[in-house]
C-alpha cells in the first residue's frame, strides 16, 4: 500500500506527456473532465528519442498540423539502398512527410492540451500505483515532497521503459532494439528524399536512415541487434553511398533510444488502466515510426475515459478503447509484422536480388502511387495481388532457400 496523505484528486491521470500522453489528455479534457498530466523530465520534449520523420497523411487522419516553425523540412520520397548499393526511388509527386523539430512539436501538444484544459506538471516522478475497484492511487515525488493523487483512470503513456505497466502487470513491449542517431552538419544531402540502408553488415534486425534537416544537415541513425554506436561509426566512415558526403561532416548531438518492431502488446486495458503509445507496443514493426498510429490510438483512449467519467459509467465500458484501436488498426499492425519478419529472414545476398527485381519490374513505381507510411495493410495487400510482386516474393524466397 502507498504512503502518505491524499493531497489531490482529479478524474483522468496520465502519465508522460509525449505525444501519446498528450493528445489523450487533449481529447480528454475536451469531454470536460478534470486531466492532470505528470512528465518525470523537467521540459516538454526532453530528452528526444525519435527521427521526427512524420507522413503528411498521418496529420490530415489526426486532424491537425503542426505549424511552421515546427517543421524542418519537407521530403516528397525515399532511396533505399541494398546491402551491396543497388537502389531504387520511391518519389511521390508532392511532399510526402514533415521532419519536424521534435522538441518544438511536444511543446506544441502540450500548448494544445493545455489549452483545452488538461494541466501538466513537470519534474514530477511516479514512484508507484495502486489500482482498487473504486479508484487509482498514485504516489508521486516532486523535488523532496511526495504526494498522492487520487484518479477514476489512469492513461499509462510512459514510453517504452515499462515500469508502470509491469507493476500493474502487462506484459512488455517486445523485440526491441537498441537505436542511435548523430545530428550533423556540413554534409551533402538529397533535400527532398529520406536515405534507408539494408543490411546484415550495415544494421542487422533494422536499418540506417538519413533524414534531411536542411540542405547541409542531416540526422543519420540506424538501430541494430547489437552495438548501434559502433555500427553508426562503421557505416559513416566506409559506406560507399555515404564515405565521401559525410567526410567533413560535424556531429552536434547524439541521440540514443530504443526501436520496437513486435508490434501491440497482447492486452492494453484493465480495470482503470488504459496503455497508449510505445508502452502499448503501438509502433509501426516496419520503420519502429509511431507518433501517428500511436496518437490516433490516444484519441481514443482520450475519448473514452472522458466519456467513461462524464457519465460515470460501469468500469467495463473503458474495453472500448481496446476494442475500437483493434479494429481500426489491428490488421494495420499484424501486416506490419509479417513484413518485418521477412525483412530479418532475408540474407543480404537475397535483399540485393530482391532490390533488383523491384527495379527491373519497376514496381517502386506501385509503391509510389499507392503506398502509405502508416498505413501499410493496403499496400501489401496491393503487392500480393500484383504478378509482378508475386513473381518478385517467390524468386526472392526460392534463392534464399537454396
Amino acid at each position: 500500500m502507498l504512503n502518505g496523505n491524499i493531497c489531490e484528486r482529479t478524474d483522468i491521470a496520465i502519465v508522460g506527456a509525449g505525444p501519446a500522453g498528450l493528445v489523450a489528455a487533449t481529447c480528454a479534457a475536451r469531454t470536460g473532465v478534470k486531466v492532470s498530466v505528470f512528465e518525470e523530465h523537467g521540459i516538454i520534449g526532453l530528452p528526444t528519442h525519435c527521427a521526427g520523420l512524420v507522413s503528411i497523411r498521418g496529420f490530415k487522419k489526426l486532424g491537425f498540423y503542426p505549424p511552421s516553425n515546427v517543421v524542418l523540412n519537407k521530403v516528397r520520397g525515399a532511396i533505399f539502398f541494398s546491402p551491396s548499393g543497388h537502389s531504387f526511388v520511391v518519389e511521390g509527386k508532392k511532399d510526402q512527410a514533415y521532419v519536424l523539430d521534435r522538441i518544438l512539436y511536444d511543446q506544441f501538444l502540450a500548448l494544445k492540451a493545455e489549452k483545452a484544459g488538461a494541466k501538466i506538471e513537470l519534474a514530477c516522478k511516479v514512484n508507484d500505483v495502486f489500482v482498487n475497484r473504486n479508484k487509482v492511487f498514485i504516489e508521486l515525488v516532486k523535488g523532496k515532497r511526495e504526494k498522492i493523487v487520487t484518479t477514476k483512470v489512469l492513461i499509462d503513456a510512459e514510453g517504452v521503459k515499462s515500469v508502470i505497466s509491469s507493476r500493474l502487470g502487462f506484459s512488455k513491449p517486445q523485440s526491441l532494439l537498441p537505436a542511435v542517431q548523430f545530428e550533423m552538419e556540413n554534409v551533402e544531402v538529397y533535400r527532398d528524399f529520406v536515405e534507408l540502408y539494408f543490411g546484415q553488415k550495415i544494421a542487422p534486425g533494422f536499418f540506417a536512415w538519413i533524414i534531411p534537416t536542411s540542405d547541409s544537415s542531416a540526422r543519420v541513425g540506424l538501430a541494430a541487434k547489437s552495438k548501434p554506436l559502433n555500427l553508426l561509426k562503421k557505416f559513416l566512415r566506409s559506406n560507399k553511398q555515404v564515405l565521401n558526403r559525410f567526410r567533413k561532416g560535424k556531429i552536434v548531438r547524439v541521440i540514443g533510444g530504443t526501436v520496437i518492431t513486435g508490434g501491440p502488446i497482447s492486452r492494453t486495458w484493465d480495470s482503470r488502466v488504459l496503455l497508449v503509445g510505445d508502452v502499448a507496443g503501438q509502433v509501426k514493426p516496419t520503420t519502429g515510426g509511431g507518433i501517428v498510429l500511436g496518437s490516433l490510438c490516444s484519441i481514443i483512449a482520450g475519448r473514452v475515459a472522458g466519456e467513461f467519467v462524464r457519465n460515470d459509467l460501469p468500469v467495463s465500458f473503458l474495453s472500448n478503447y481496446e476494442k475500437t484501436w483493434r479494429k481500426l488498426f489491428g490488421r494495420e499492425f499484424r501486416s506490419m509484422k509479417i513484413l518485418r519478419t521477412l525483412l530479418n529472414f532475408l540474407s543480404d545476398k537475397t535483399l540485393d536480388k530482391l532490390f533488383l527485381y523491384i527495379s527491373r519490374y519497376e514496381f517502386n513505381e506501385d509503391l509510389a502511387k499507392y503506398g502509405d507510411m502508416d498505413f501499410q495493410y493496403k499496400t501489401i495487400l496491393r503487392s500480393l495481388s500484383n504478378i509482378k510482386a508475386l513473381a518478385v516474393a517467390f524468386l526472392t524466397l526460392l534463392s534464399q532457400l537454396v
